[in-house]
């Protein structure tokens, strides 16, 4: 099961310039605040003791009511960019997520064991979502790319020749 709220293990951290962030939904929080001005409230995120804590916290400090247009136009893409930084920086959540071979579906705590009924999703569930494009992403970015092999003069030559013998599934 892959959490959003899961706490990174020491030393792995989400960094942004000068702070570390323990977990994807704290960063979150931290950037939906910043977005509405409230630069000094959002320090207050960096001492939650939790993901689930800083997203408590910003709902007190941030009615859902008052959220701003301009935030919820961007808020999928905020959440795909925080999550896209804690796979890249750490490599156990990055792990878990790479091991799942199944549609991913958000879900909470009390919902664990209908999420993989779909007639159980509430909302759009748009984590699910996320998480499934974030790991498409991470095993096309993993593939090996073909490399150009460079023949020498000689080995063209040998391969023009067997080309001209009838077989034609080489190319050059």
């Amino acid at each position: 099961m892959v959490i959003n709220l899961h706490e990174c293990p020491e030393g792995c951290i989400i960094p942004d310039s000068n702070h570390d962030f323990s977990s994807s939904e704290q960063y979150y929080q931290f950037k939906r605040l910043r977005h509405h001005g409230l630069i000094d409230k959002s320090y207050r995120v960096l001492e939650a003791d939790s993901g689930f804590d800083a997203m408590k916290l910003v709902h007190c400090i941030l009615p859902e009511d008052d959220v701003q247009p301009s935030w919820k136009s961007i808020a999928l893409d905020e959440m795909l960019s925080t999550n896209r930084l804690k796979y890249q920086n750490c490599l156990h959540a990055k792990d878990m997520l790479m091991n799942t071979k199944v549609v991913l579906a958000e879900a909470t705590s009390n919902e664990q064991t209908k999420c993989t009924l779909s007639d159980y999703w509430l909302g759009h569930n748009n984590m699910g979502k996320i998480l499934v494009r974030l790991r498409e992403d991470l095993y096309s970015s993993s593939e090996p790319e073909a490399e150009e092999i460079v023949l020498p003069q000689q080995t063209k030559r040998k391969a023009s020749s067997l080309l001209q013998g009838g077989n034609k599934s080489l190319k050059l």
